[in-house]
């Protein structure tokens, strides 16, 4: 979890920084372009709805998914759509149900997030029509 935290921190700081930058240039590389899209989609994804507070561990969850990159891939119209279908689809299952992944005192296992987001990434971009891949 604190490393989840502290690479969102790290990836929103040099967003703020960037997007501050952008405002004053028109001519952007492409590693500042990514930055920026990266950044948008990080904020989109800690939006949350009025008067529904999103459970911790699935907050953790979609947090991964944005500092591992693979809403880089998702238009950022459809984050919210894709957070909402990760976090059903994990009630679903009972995916992480028995897993020490929650525990928040300890490190994830970063290999096993990134497999399930993976698959579940690749689902949702065939599943849906805004497909950026």
């Amino acid at each position: 979890m604190k490393k989840v935290a502290g690479s969102l921190k790290l990836e929103l700081a040099q967003f703020r920084e960037v997007e501050e930058f952008a405002k004053f240039g028109s001519s952007l590389d492409e590693s500042t372009r990514n930055l920026l899209a990266r950044g948008t989609r990080l904020v989109r994804l800690l939006v949350q709805p009025a008067l529904k507070p999103i459970a911790i561990e699935n907050q953790v969850l979609s947090i991964c998914a944005g500092v591992f990159g693979f809403l880089d891939r998702i238009d950022v119209s459809d984050i919210a759509k894709y957070e909402q279908e990760l976090i059903s689809f994990v009630e679903v299952t009972g995916l992480f149900n028995d897993e020490p992944f929650f525990n928040l005192g300890k490190d994830i296992d970063e290999e096993m997030v990134k497999n399930f987001l993976e698959c579940f990434t690749r689902m949702f971009i065939s599943q849906n029509t805004n497909k950026q891949e």
